[in-house]
């Protein structure tokens, strides 16, 4: 029997989906020191990367045109494209804070998309996001790929620390 063919958003949503688990089972088995381990100087260690990655989420969907930022001018600074990983955990919120906001902007991040038809995910952004993502549609894939080269810098991360891969 022939099945639908997945909408523009449930296969982008998929792919955000994926690569969150690989990213969470990732964290699962670091300590809150070896979060910090940074594998070559001035690397990019997990926490600096969840956190990058939670500020993204809500930095997209706010510039995209999904309502209004959540992260604090104190996050963007930590966190936001071009800050620079510091070693000391005092320079940072608590993990499990950045854990929540992990999971807090992703989930913004998804309703915002859910809210949408395809007509509307494949309204063409405005051209500033050109080169990143053309449309919202677009705007999911990018993310994933942008969450996804995050997950390959923490599994250096880990393999550094003499962990195992982590498979999903």
């Amino acid at each position: 029997m022939p099945t639908a063919p997945l909408t523009t958003q449930a296969s982008g949503v998929t792919a955000l989906s994926f690569v969150r688990h690989m990213l969470m089972q990732m964290l699962e088995t670091l300590s809150d020191e070896q979060m910090l381990h940074q594998p070559v100087p001035g690397g990019n260690h997990a926490l600096w990367i969840i956190g990058h990655l939670a500020v993204c989420d809500d930095e997209m969907r706010s510039m995209a045109g999904g309502g209004s930022s959540k992260a604090s001018e104190e996050w963007l600074a930590l966190f936001k494209d071009g800050s620079q990983p510091r070693p000391e955990a005092s320079a940072y919120p608590p993990i499990a804070e950045v854990k929540r906001a992990l999971e807090e902007y992703r989930q913004d991040l998804l309703d915002w998309f859910d809210s949408m038809d395809d007509a509307a995910l494949l309204e063409p952004l405005d051209d500033e996001w050109k080169e990143f993502a053309p449309t919202r549609a677009a705007l999911i894939a990018s993310i994933a790929a942008h969450e996804a080269m995050h997950v390959g810098q923490l599994t250096v991360v880990r393999k550094s620390l003499g962990m195992k891969p982590v498979m999903a």
